[in-house]
């Protein structure tokens, strides 16, 4: 009976996953031209924007300690149930006001679905799977939530052009009700036993103390965070790169730009043969990679070079994804898991709007592809200067939890 609903399990989270982003993609798509069109100027699509990236940054670390007192399952099928109701309502009123507070209200209720589902994923394996199996169950999980992120704009665009947005509204609630009946079948895990400490600040400090107190989790957050604000610049630079300088047209840069997105899926499909013992290591290389990508088009200027790195960088992303997420997971208490995904998430946020901040300056006066050159070869020093502060760690503490035994018997001789 364990086997049938675990394997049962395995099926149907990413597919919660998946629906889940595919939903939040098809009604940002649906609530931006809502607010291009009808709002009071490019203020609205502003608001718009912010209303998605704020609540993860500065509510997800004070909400995070729900997940040790709420099951996960709980918490998801709450937050679906929600954006389910919200969506309907939006479907039936035609108002930009009321589809920018739908977009709020779903990034609010969805700010601990993401680490929800993943320790759900985590649980939900038969008890005798080893690590590899659990790293593939995040690799299922990542190119569920890819492919429906994929496909939610596209089908949601399709939609708003031929019926009208309250369709993507009404559709994406239906959706949501589905999923949520979909996970009542799934098997629950429930919040750890282990002591926790007595005030909710004292939890919200906790998570951050944990991820930073060990040397080389400590490395290599900043080492990705870094790494995040350098390579956001890609993303603004991508459309003047595609659209100005490379002349193209709007639907062959539609195309150049799901270059990234295919990569992030071969990437997570990479990322589900990593073993926790190359976590850092894969974590470093991928930053190369992800810097080598964004160097190449601004180099050789031209849509194969753009094509090929955007490709690249696609790829390098999804593997820093689940290699940070191994790393946490190795260096975090079981019961800190939770709340260490959902702080991982908003400092991936923050310092992806600190690189889109400065980016439009940066492109102004370096160009598209000098943007792309400062992007790459940004994310190329800190992966250098990560990796050095890496292996001196290496040599100061114990690294049984990161490299491999091979690696351990040559240390000495380092």
């Amino acid at each position: 009976m364990l086997t049938s609903r675990t394997r049962f399990a395995k099926a149907a989270l990413p597919i919660v996953y998946g629906v889940n982003a595919y939903t939040t993609t098809a009604i940002t798509i649906a609530v931006m031209v809502l607010a291009a069109t009808h709002g009071r100027g490019g203020w609205t699509v502003t608001l718009a924007l912010l209303s998605r990236a704020i609540p993860q940054i500065a509510l997800a670390p004070l909400l995070a300690p729900l997940l040790d007192t709420i099951s996960p399952r709980r918490i998801v099928r709450i937050s679906l149930a929600v954006q389910a109701t919200l969506a309907g309502t939006c479907g039936l009123i035609d108002s930009t006001w009321a589809a920018l507070t739908l977009l709020a209200a779903i990034s609010l209720v969805g700010i601990l679905d993401g680490p929800a589902l993943l320790l759900l994923a985590e649980s939900n394996q038969n008890p005798g799977d080893s690590e590899n199996h659990r790293v593939r169950a995040f690799a299922r999980m990542d190119t569920a939530r890819l492919i429906g992120s994929l496909a939610g704009p596209v089908s949601g665009g399709a939609l708003v052009a031929w019926v009208g947005p309250q369709s993507v509204f009404l559709g994406a609630a239906a959706a949501l009700v589905l999923t949520a009946t979909l996970l009542g079948f799934v098997g629950n895990t429930r919040s750890s036993s282990a002591k926790k400490p007595r005030s909710w600040w004292a939890q919200v400090k906790e998570t951050p103390t944990a991820l930073f107190s060990g040397q080389l989790q400590r490395y290599a957050l900043i080492g990705l965070m870094a790494s995040v604000v350098f390579t956001s610049i890609y993303s603004v630079a991508e459309v003047l790169y595609g659209l100005k300088t490379l002349d193209l047209s709007p639907f062959w840069y539609a195309i150049l730009g799901q270059f990234f997105i295919f990569g992030r899926i071969v990437g997570s499909w990479i990322g589900g043969r990593i073993t926790p013992n190359f976590a850092v290591r894969t974590l470093v290389l991928s930053t190369v990679l992800m810097g080598a990508g964004l160097t190449l088009p601004g180099l050789w200027v031209s849509s194969i070079a753009a094509g090929i790195g955007f490709g690249c960088a696609g790829i390098a992303n999804a593997v820093q994804v689940i290699a940070i997420r191994l790393i946490v997971f190795k260096s975090v208490a079981e019961s800190l898991r939770g709340r260490a995904l959902s702080a991982i998430g908003s400092l991936n946020q923050a310092a992806g709007l600190i690189g889109m901040a400065t980016a439009g300056a940066v492109v102004a006066v370096a160009s598209p592809p000098g943007a792309l050159l400062l992007a790459g070869g940004g994310t190329l020093a800190v992966a250098l200067v990560v990796s050095l502060a890496l292996r001196r760690a290496a040599v100061e503490v114990d690294m049984d939890a990161f490299v491999t035994d091979e690696h351990q018997e040559r240390q000495p001789a380092d």
